[in-house]
Protein backbone atom coordinates (compact mmCIF):
# COMPACT_ATOMS: atom_id res chain seq x y z
CA UNK A 1 0.00 0.00 0.00
CA UNK A 2 1.34 3.42 -0.86
CA UNK A 3 1.21 6.30 1.61
CA UNK A 4 -1.95 8.42 1.48
CA UNK A 5 -1.72 12.08 0.37
CA UNK A 6 -2.33 13.28 3.95
CA UNK A 7 0.42 11.01 5.29
CA UNK A 8 2.81 12.36 2.66
CA UNK A 9 1.82 15.91 3.72
CA UNK A 10 2.55 14.86 7.32
CA UNK A 11 6.04 13.63 6.37
CA UNK A 12 6.70 16.87 4.46
CA UNK A 13 5.44 18.95 7.39
CA UNK A 14 7.80 17.09 9.74
CA UNK A 15 10.74 17.72 7.44
CA UNK A 16 9.83 21.40 6.97
CA UNK A 17 9.88 21.91 10.74
CA UNK A 18 13.08 19.91 11.26
CA UNK A 19 11.44 16.89 12.92
CA UNK A 20 12.57 13.31 12.45
CA UNK A 21 11.06 11.73 9.34
CA UNK A 22 13.24 8.78 8.31
CA UNK A 23 12.22 6.58 5.39
CA UNK A 24 12.34 2.80 5.94
CA UNK A 25 12.00 0.71 2.76
CA UNK A 26 11.51 -2.53 4.72
CA UNK A 27 8.24 -4.23 3.73
CA UNK A 28 5.64 -4.52 6.49
CA UNK A 29 5.52 -7.79 8.44
CA UNK A 30 2.45 -9.95 7.82
CA UNK A 31 0.93 -9.12 11.23
CA UNK A 32 0.72 -5.38 10.49
CA UNK A 33 -2.83 -4.42 9.41
CA UNK A 34 -2.98 -3.31 5.77
CA UNK A 35 -4.40 0.10 6.79
CA UNK A 36 -0.93 0.86 8.23
CA UNK A 37 1.23 -0.36 5.33
CA UNK A 38 1.62 3.18 4.00
CA UNK A 39 3.39 4.35 7.19
CA UNK A 40 6.77 4.31 5.51
CA UNK A 41 8.63 6.79 7.72
CA UNK A 42 9.67 6.86 11.34
CA UNK A 43 8.31 10.14 12.75
CA UNK A 44 9.16 11.95 15.97
CA UNK A 45 7.15 15.12 16.58
CA UNK A 46 7.45 17.44 19.59
CA UNK A 47 3.98 17.22 21.16
CA UNK A 48 2.46 19.37 23.92
CA UNK A 49 5.09 18.19 26.42
CA UNK A 50 6.58 14.90 25.26
CA UNK A 51 7.22 13.61 21.73
CA UNK A 52 4.74 11.79 19.54
CA UNK A 53 6.53 8.77 18.08
CA UNK A 54 5.29 6.88 15.04
CA UNK A 55 7.70 4.19 13.85
CA UNK A 56 7.65 2.95 10.25
CA UNK A 57 5.29 0.01 9.68
CA UNK A 58 8.17 -2.49 9.62
CA UNK A 59 8.81 -1.74 13.32
CA UNK A 60 5.18 -1.75 14.48
CA UNK A 61 5.17 -5.33 15.84
CA UNK A 62 7.67 -4.35 18.56
CA UNK A 63 5.42 -1.42 19.53
CA UNK A 64 2.74 -3.94 20.63
CA UNK A 65 4.90 -5.04 23.58
CA UNK A 66 3.43 -3.76 26.83
CA UNK A 67 0.00 -3.18 25.30
CA UNK A 68 -1.29 -6.35 23.65
CA UNK A 69 1.51 -8.72 24.64
CA UNK A 70 4.54 -9.25 26.85
CA UNK A 71 8.11 -9.23 25.55
CA UNK A 72 7.88 -13.04 25.44
CA UNK A 73 4.78 -12.78 23.23
CA UNK A 74 2.16 -13.77 25.81
CA UNK A 75 -1.12 -11.85 25.49
CA UNK A 76 -1.93 -9.19 28.07
CA UNK A 77 -5.40 -9.09 29.58
CA UNK A 78 -7.60 -6.07 29.11
CA UNK A 79 -6.41 -5.35 25.55
CA UNK A 80 -8.78 -5.83 22.61
CA UNK A 81 -7.71 -8.17 19.82
CA UNK A 82 -8.98 -5.43 17.46
CA UNK A 83 -6.53 -2.76 18.68
CA UNK A 84 -3.14 -2.32 17.01
CA UNK A 85 -0.75 0.37 18.30
CA UNK A 86 0.95 2.43 15.58
CA UNK A 87 2.16 5.46 17.55
CA UNK A 88 2.48 6.69 21.12
CA UNK A 89 2.91 9.80 23.21
CA UNK A 90 4.79 9.12 26.44
CA UNK A 91 3.27 5.65 26.75
CA UNK A 92 -0.25 6.66 25.70
CA UNK A 93 -1.00 4.46 22.68
CA UNK A 94 -2.42 5.66 19.38
CA UNK A 95 -4.35 2.69 18.07
CA UNK A 96 -5.91 1.47 14.86
CA UNK A 97 -9.20 -0.31 15.51
CA UNK A 98 -8.84 -3.18 13.03
CA UNK A 99 -12.56 -3.92 13.01
CA UNK A 100 -13.63 -0.50 11.68
CA UNK A 101 -10.49 1.55 10.88
CA UNK A 102 -11.00 4.23 13.54
CA UNK A 103 -8.03 5.75 15.37
CA UNK A 104 -8.22 5.68 19.16
CA UNK A 105 -6.09 6.67 22.12
CA UNK A 106 -6.12 6.06 25.85
CA UNK A 107 -4.15 7.23 28.87
CA UNK A 108 -1.78 4.62 30.27
CA UNK A 109 -1.27 3.86 33.94
CA UNK A 110 -4.88 4.01 35.16
CA UNK A 111 -5.34 0.25 35.48
CA UNK A 112 -7.54 -0.26 32.41
CA UNK A 113 -7.81 0.99 28.82
CA UNK A 114 -10.45 3.68 28.27
CA UNK A 115 -10.22 4.23 24.51
CA UNK A 116 -11.52 7.42 22.89
CA UNK A 117 -11.85 8.02 19.17
CA UNK A 118 -9.64 10.76 17.75
CA UNK A 119 -10.13 10.15 14.01
CA UNK A 120 -12.26 8.00 11.72
CA UNK A 121 -9.21 6.67 9.83
CA UNK A 122 -5.41 6.74 9.74
CA UNK A 123 -5.64 9.20 6.84
CA UNK A 124 -7.88 11.53 8.86
CA UNK A 125 -5.44 11.22 11.81
CA UNK A 126 -2.58 12.29 9.52
CA UNK A 127 -4.64 15.23 8.25
CA UNK A 128 -5.34 16.37 11.82
CA UNK A 129 -1.69 16.00 12.75
CA UNK A 130 -0.67 18.21 9.82
CA UNK A 131 -3.05 20.89 11.11
CA UNK A 132 -1.75 20.47 14.68
CA UNK A 133 1.85 20.93 13.50
CA UNK A 134 0.86 23.94 11.39
CA UNK A 135 -0.65 25.67 14.42
CA UNK A 136 1.81 24.70 17.15
CA UNK A 137 5.07 24.72 15.20
CA UNK A 138 4.07 26.96 12.28
CA UNK A 139 1.82 29.73 13.56
CA UNK A 140 3.21 29.77 17.12
CA UNK A 141 6.75 28.54 16.24
CA UNK A 142 6.61 26.13 19.18
CA UNK A 143 6.18 29.01 21.67
CA UNK A 144 3.02 27.64 23.23
CA UNK A 145 3.32 28.09 26.99
CA UNK A 146 3.07 31.06 29.30
CA UNK A 147 5.41 32.13 32.13
CA UNK A 148 3.96 29.39 34.38
CA UNK A 149 4.56 26.75 31.66
CA UNK A 150 0.84 26.28 31.04
CA UNK A 151 -0.25 25.95 27.41
CA UNK A 152 -1.73 29.30 26.34
CA UNK A 153 -5.47 29.39 25.62
CA UNK A 154 -4.94 31.02 22.22
CA UNK A 155 -2.90 27.97 21.17
CA UNK A 156 -5.44 25.39 22.33
CA UNK A 157 -8.29 27.45 20.87
CA UNK A 158 -6.67 27.52 17.43
CA UNK A 159 -5.73 23.82 17.55
CA UNK A 160 -9.27 22.95 18.62
CA UNK A 161 -10.84 25.00 15.80
CA UNK A 162 -8.61 23.44 13.12
CA UNK A 163 -9.04 19.86 14.34
CA UNK A 164 -12.80 20.25 15.01
CA UNK A 165 -13.25 21.34 11.39
CA UNK A 166 -11.99 17.89 10.39
CA UNK A 167 -13.25 15.47 13.08
CA UNK A 168 -15.93 17.39 14.97
CA UNK A 169 -15.82 18.96 18.41
CA UNK A 170 -16.13 15.80 20.50
CA UNK A 171 -13.13 14.08 18.90
CA UNK A 172 -11.16 17.35 18.74
CA UNK A 173 -11.16 17.61 22.56
CA UNK A 174 -8.92 14.53 22.70
CA UNK A 175 -6.23 16.43 20.75
CA UNK A 176 -5.88 18.99 23.56
CA UNK A 177 -3.64 18.71 26.62
CA UNK A 178 -5.26 17.41 29.82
Amino acid sequence: MTPTPHYLRLVESCRRHGFEAVFDPTPPPAEVPSALWGLSHGLRIPWWVEDLECPPCARLPELQIGYSRTIEGAPLSGWSDHHYVFASISGDPIVLSTDDGRVLTAPHGIGYWRMVEIASSVDEWARCLVEWIDVVHGHFSGDIDDSTYAIRDEVTDMVFARIAAIVGEERARSWLPD
